[in-house]
């Protein structure tokens, strides 16, 4: 035999002693392993191409776990990659984790499934990634993968929100809130936060502005809201969109209510009086005092002066109709003899318009409110059993407007709006309050920017009266001898508007805020104009203005300027612009002595803090007390000119424990101004009685102290 042929036959003796091995292991593990479709009855065995290779490393090799439910196996035609990378899926019913195998093996992916995945899977897949492949395949069974590094796990649903669930560790993020109370943005947050979530926030502020001599506040939160989170980060990112959304600056609404109220008066009166006597003679009666009509009533009888007339007899008549006209008006009288006539005639026109145009601005969702009236106040008193109570109120009256505002996204306003318009007081002796008031309480919606009439009323009144002799009053012509008229009418108006604006630019509605308050101060201005020119502030103004306009020219002459000023400060002593402008001519602040030590005290100490600055301290810190080095023959800090009772750090004299301001210094590193040398002037002349002051308690004499015209207060 050839070495060739003994070669050939060595190598098929191999694979087949190989080959027997193999199946006799694959044997004895399926004898191992019952057959659920025999109910345990009897072993199946299977070749190497109909199970998975014994010898195959598990640990290395992509989605071995072998399929928990039955289904058909998967072979490389069924799954292939195209020449451009993509995939092609062709399987019915076939194993899931074998699919996931082959499109392993496939792709050269490593993927991994967990223990628990299995079932079947039917697709035609036609150019898709692989991970669209393993979204579509897994999906459908309720599966789930993740990526980490170059591995593919593939999960059940609940393993994947175990694994979610031990990776993610809560976070804690603080939010700050400018417009938005914390208490209710909580509120909002809390639907999305996760059950172990936490969330604590800042107290809410004191609401209302009552006056109170007890409660200011005290060490209440004085910063913006703050709202602590602590969730998962998803959930922390969910809280701070909301909350971006929530906490925005709140829109304003600026309302203009005009009320008008116009009102007509009207009064037409009439009336004749006659007086016709017999027997008396009216100048008689004229010349005793009386009158026609006191005649008639019999009350000249008796009266020597009327004629005598004691005894005698007289007749007479008359009516009383001018007395019903009021007074004012056109009267006319004749008297002649025995016969008087009287004629009053009377009319009037009351013509009353009122305008009334408050404006408010206030914040969306909140009251507005304005009132330009008077208070009146009066005694109630509440009577109980055992005792009786007076308490204070007040009646209020004037033009008032209560709104409430609601913004709308289509630029409509909703609003609950009362404008009134009053007047009354205290009537009687009594005291009780009375008011006539034109008022309207409703909801109503207006859009931005446009006028509408909430309310209005229309109102007449006629009235005619007469009062005449029966029968006489009634003829034609003459009838107004024995009658009198009267007629009056009224007619009332009353018209609301209203006008709301959304003030969208800030800047614009500054501006023209800035415009009132210019107009505000020119009548201010122009008020204090037109007073008597020889008043003290009117001359103290005006010379005040003269030395402004002097100071304005280009080459001012300073010396008439300083006696302008002069004259204004003799007039008017707090005339502050005259006192400025007089330093900055002189260079000199104008101080006075007030003969105080302890006065100026607060006022050196923070000049001597300024010139040496200390450093304090951020958070409390231990300090190592340990006791200093003294040598036994001299004390630590003891001068030679303190007393022996004196402590170790007291200063030798008084001038040293401040130290004194050098202007020329300060003026050197552009610090210099008029205020600061007023106050380093004080603080030198303070300076100088305390050396004086230490000299003398030392028996030592001292000559004057130099005060020189810069730093000197002579003469100011």
């Amino acid at each position: 035999m050839s070495r060739s042929s003994r070669i050939i036959r060595s190598l098929f003796l191999a694979s087949a002693s190989v080959y027997a091995g193999q199946a006799l292991f694959v044997s004895a593990a399926n004898a191992a392993k019952p057959n659920p479709k025999t109910d345990g009855v009897g072993t199946e065995v299977k070749l190497l191409d109909e199970g998975s290779d014994p010898f195959a490393n598990t640990s290395t090799t992509p989605a071995t776990q072998p399929a928990d439910t039955d289904g058909t196996s998967v072979s490389d035609s069924q799954i292939a990659i195209t020449e451009t990378g993509n995939v092609e899926i062709h399987v019915n019913d076939a194993n899931l984790v074998e699919v996931l195998r082959m499109l392993s093996l496939q792709s050269q992916r490593n993927i991994v499934a967990s223990k628990d995945v299995g079932g079947k899977i039917t697709a035609n897949l036609y150019g898709v990634t692989v991970r669209e492949a393993l979204d579509a395949i897994l999906h459908a069974n309720g599966y789930a993968y993740r990526e980490k590094g170059n591995f593919i796990y593939v999960y059940t649903s609940k393993e994947i929100a175990e694994i979610e669930k031990s990776e993610r560790q809560p976070t804690t993020e603080l939010f700050r809130l400018y417009y938005t109370p914390a208490a209710n943005a909580v509120t909002m947050i809390k639907p999305v936060m996760s059950e172990a979530g936490q969330v604590a926030f800042s107290t809410q502020a004191t609401q209302g502005i009552e006056s109170s001599q007890t409660e200011a506040g005290g060490n209440t939160h004085a910063t913006e809201d703050i709202i602590v989170v602590t969730d998962y980060p998803d959930n922390i990112e969910k809280v701070r969109k909301i909350i971006k959304e929530v906490d925005r600056r709140p829109q304003q609404i600026l309302l203009e209510a005009t009320i008008v109220r116009a009102s007509l008066n009207e009064d037409n009166a009439l009336g004749v009086d006659f007086t016709v006597l017999g027997g008396v003679d009216f100048a008689g009666i004229s010349t005793a005092g009386s009158t026609p009509g006191s005649a008639l009533n019999g009350q000249i009888l008796g009266q020597q002066s009327a004629g005598a007339i004691i005894d005698k007899g007289y007749g007479g008549a008359g009516t009383g109709f001018a007395g019903a006209v009021p007074n004012g008006g056109l009267k006319v009288g004749v008297v002649s003899n025995n016969i008087a006539i009287f004629l009053s005639a009377l009319e009037s026109v009351t013509d009353t318009t009122i305008l009334a145009n408050p404006k408010v601005l206030a914040l969306n969702k909140q009251r507005g409110e304005v009132i330009v009236g008077r208070k009146d106040g009066y005694l109630t008193t509440t009577v109980t059993e055992s005792s009786s109570v007076q308490t204070v109120e007040f009646l209020d009256t004037g033009t008032r407007l209560i709104y409430r505002p609601f913004i709308g996204e289509d630029g409509y306003i909703r609003m609950e709006i009362h404008p009134e318009d009053s007047s009354g007081g205290l009537q009687g002796s009594s005291n009780l309050p009375f008011k006539i008031t034109t008022e309207v309480t409703s909801n109503v919606m207006v859009k931005d920017g446009h006028t509408v009439v909430i309310g209005g009323l229309f109102r007449e009144s006629s009235t005619s009266a007469k009062g005449q002799v029966p029968g006489l009053g009634n003829l034609p012509g003459a009838g107004w001898l024995f009658r009198n008229q009267r007629d009056q009418s009224s007619r009332e108006e009353i018209i609301i508007l209203l006008t709301p604006h959304i003030v969208k630019d800030d800047s614009s509605y500054s501006k023209y805020s800035d415009e009132q308050l210019k107009h505000a101060e020119k009548l201010r201005v122009g008020t204090r104009h037109g007073m008597m020119p020889f008043g003290r502030e009117r001359l103290a103004e005006s010379c005040y203005e003269k030395a402004r306009a002097e100071m304005d020219k280009s080459n001012p002459d300073r010396q008439k300027a300083l006696w302008h000023l002069n004259c204004a400060t003799n007039l008017n002593p707090k005339f502050l612009e005259a006192i400025d402008l007089k330093e900055e001519i002189t260079g000199k602040v104008v101080t006075s002595s007030d003969n105080s030590n302890i006065r100026s005290f607060l006022t050196r100490q923070i000049l001597a803090e300024k010139l040496q600055p200390v450093t304090y301290d951020v958070a409390p810190r231990a300090v190592a007390i340990t006791p200093p080095v003294v040598k036994k023959d001299s004390p630590a800090t003891q001068t030679t000119d303190q007393r022996a009772d004196s402590p170790a750090s007291q200063p030798a004299n008084f001038a040293t424990a401040l130290p004194v301001a050098d202007p020329k210094s300060l003026e050197s590193k552009g610090m210099f101004s008029n205020v600061w040398k007023g106050w380093v002037d004080l603080s030198n002349h303070y300076m100088g009685i305390g050396k004086a002051a230490a000299a003398r308690s030392q028996e030592t004499t001292v000559t004057e102290l130099p005060m020189d015209d810069a730093t000197g207060s002579g003469g100011r």
